[in-house]
């Protein structure tokens, strides 16, 4: 098992990272119901502030 560590990414950085994903230029939604044309638009929508938000708490 590898040791436990911790990871530094400057404020600078996630910053960058937040105005990067705020410009991400999102498909239409497709028709047909979510999950049979591919990932739900929605929860790909919301995934990168979730992850975000979880690497700048640690």
């Amino acid at each position: 098992m590898p040791p436990p560590f911790r990871l530094h990414v400057p404020d600078a950085d996630i910053a960058d990272l937040r105005e990067r994903l705020a410009r991400t230029r999102w498909p239409d939604r497709p028709a047909g119901a979510a999950w049979q044309t591919g990932t739900d638009l929605g929860c790909c929508r919301r995934w990168p502030d979730a992850r975000v938000s979880a690497c700048a708490g640690q």
